[in-house]
């Protein structure tokens, strides 16, 4: 199964995630949001390879620089960000984020 919409993720976590690093709470290989929200976690980060630590970072910051990358922030801020004024603003450099925060 294909746990990460990412696929240089999931390449350099490949061992890592099929290794069980993330469980779910019924103690299941997590998948999905639970499995990326497991990466990011400081304390499993620091036992994660190199390269797939490199990896979650840099998704980390794609997904700081886009919103849409971040799947629970814009499922969380839909309804604002189709309303005005986010929904005025145009897509990139991190503009709709910002609107947001205001």
């Amino acid at each position: 199964h294909q746990p990460l919409l990412d696929p240089r993720l999931a390449a350099a976590c490949e061992g890592p995630i099929r290794g069980g690093v993330c469980r779910d709470e019924d103690g299941g290989a997590a998948d999905g949001l639970g499995l990326m929200r497991c990466l990011r976690s400081p304390a499993v980060r620091a036992r994660l390879p190199a390269d797939c630590r490199d990896a979650v970072t840099r998704r980390m910051l794609e997904e700081a620089r886009n919103l849409t990358l971040d799947v629970q922030l814009h499922r969380a801020c839909s309804a604002e960000l189709a309303a005005p004024p986010c929904s005025l603003v145009a897509a990139g450099g991190g503009a709709r984020r910002a609107c947001l925060q205001r």
